[in-house]
C-alpha cells in the first residue's frame, strides 16, 4: 500500500488519466438519473406571491397625512402582523372560502411570509402543485387578514401593492444548478475510488519503483509484446 509521503503527484496524475473514461462514465450516470427523476418522479411546485403596504391608518381619507407615528406604528406590526398571516383562523377561513383539501398544518407549510427589510412591505407567498390554486390561496389570504386586523386593532393600514399571479415555472427545479450538482457529485465520488485504487494499490508499475523501494539495480526489461 502507498503512503500518503510516498505518493507521486506525477504518477497519480497519469494514473488518474488512464481512468478518465471511469470519471465520464459516473458523471454522466449521475447526470441522467438525476434528471430521470426530476421528469418522471419529482412533483413540481409552483410559487404565487402578493405584496402588501402598510399605509396609513386613514389612507382613504384625503386630507389624512401620513406621519412618523404611525409609519413607526407600522414597522413594529410588521412580526406581528406575519404571526396573524399564518394564524389558524385565518387559514382556516382560506381553506373553508376555497374548499381546499388541506388542514390547517399543511396549508401553514406551503405559505412563507416575508417582511421586505427597511420597509413596510409584506410578501406572502405559496406554493402548490397547482399554479391556479397557488394564485388564488396567496390572493386569498389579504381579505381574511386584513378583515382580522380590523376587528383587532381597528386600523385600517394594508393596501394590496401587488396581486398574485399564476406561475408555471416550478419553483423546486431548477435544471442548471441541479445539473451542474449532478456533474460536481458524479466527479468527486469517480475521483475518490480513482484515488482509493491507486491508493491501495501494490503493484510494481515501473523499473523506477523496484530501485526505489527494494533498493536493488534493474538489470534489464522483458517488454511486453502482443500476440503478433
Amino acid at each position: 500500500m502507498v503512503s500518503f509521503e510516498e505518493i507521486d503527484i506525477k504518477d497519480f496524475i497519469r494514473f488518474y488519466f488512464n481512468k478518465i473514461i471511469y470519471v465520464i462514465v459516473a458523471i454522466m450516470v449521475v447526470v441522467v438519473g438525476g434528471n430521470v427523476y426530476n421528469i418522471f418522479f419529482r412533483v413540481p411546485m409552483y410559487q404565487s406571491s402578493t405584496t402588501i403596504v402598510l399605509a396609513g391608518q386613514n389612507s382613504g381619507v384625503s386630507s389624512y397625512a401620513y406621519t412618523n407615528t404611525d409609519y413607526q406604528l407600522n414597522r413594529n406590526l410588521l412580526s406581528t402582523y406575519s404571526s396573524i398571516i399564518k394564524s389558524r383562523q385565518v387559514l382556516q377561513s382560506v381553506i373553508d372560502g376555497l374548499n381546499l383539501n388541506y388542514t390547517v398544518n399543511e396549508l401553514s407549510k406551503n405559505i412563507s411570509v416575508q417582511s421586505v427589510s427597511d420597509t413596510e412591505l409584506i410578501k406572502i407567498s405559496c406554493v402548490s402543485n397547482n399554479p391556479t390554486e397557488a394564485k388564488n390561496i396567496a390572493n386569498s389570504i389579504v381579505p381574511i387578514f386584513t378583515s382580522k386586523v380590523k376587528n383587532i386593532y381597528k386600523i385600517d393600514n394594508v393596501t394590496v401593492l401587488d396581486k398574485a399571479i399564476e406561475s408555471y415555472v416550478p419553483s423546486n427545479i431548477n435544471l442548471v444548478k441541479e445539473n451542474l450538482i449532478y456533474i460536481l457529485i458524479g466527479f468527486t465520488i469517480s475521483s475518490l475510488l480513482i484515488f482509493v485504487t491507486y491508493y491501495f494499490d501494490t503493484s510494481i508499475k515501473s523499473s523506477s519503483e523496484i530501485e526505489e523501494k527494494f533498493h536493488l539495480t534493474v538489470l534489464g526489461l522483458v517488454p511486453k509484446e502482443d500476440n503478433k
